[in-house]
């Protein structure tokens, strides 16, 4: 597959991840085939990582697609465009008369 740059992990690059985790394939197998460097793998692996317990009592980790879209929908935005945003957010709120 095609190597895609500068590109977010859209929900169905999740579900590929979290099926192709469920049959112990390699990371870097994982990325060739979304199309995104290994440490992309890592970071998402990482958000959407729990620890679930089985019915015998034993624990394993396990990775989520759910908890990973949700925990980058909640992380501050830090691009140039959001630091614009802020910019002129803080420049009306000091000009509103208070």
């Amino acid at each position: 597959m095609k190597k895609r740059r500068f590109k977010h992990l859209s929900w169905t690059d999740r579900l590929k991840i979290e099926t192709m985790l469920k049959d112990k394939r390699h990371k870097q197998e994982i990325a060739d085939e979304i199309g995104v460097h290994l440490k992309t793998i890592y970071n998402e692996i990482k958000r959407g990582r729990y620890i679930h317990t089985n019915s015998d009592l034993t624990e394993e980790e396990r990775y989520s697609p759910e908890m990973a879209e949700a925990t980058y929908r909640e992380r501050p935005r830090t691009g140039p465009a959001y630091r614009k945003e802020n910019r002129r957010r803080r420049l009306f709120a000091s000009r509103r008369p208070g």
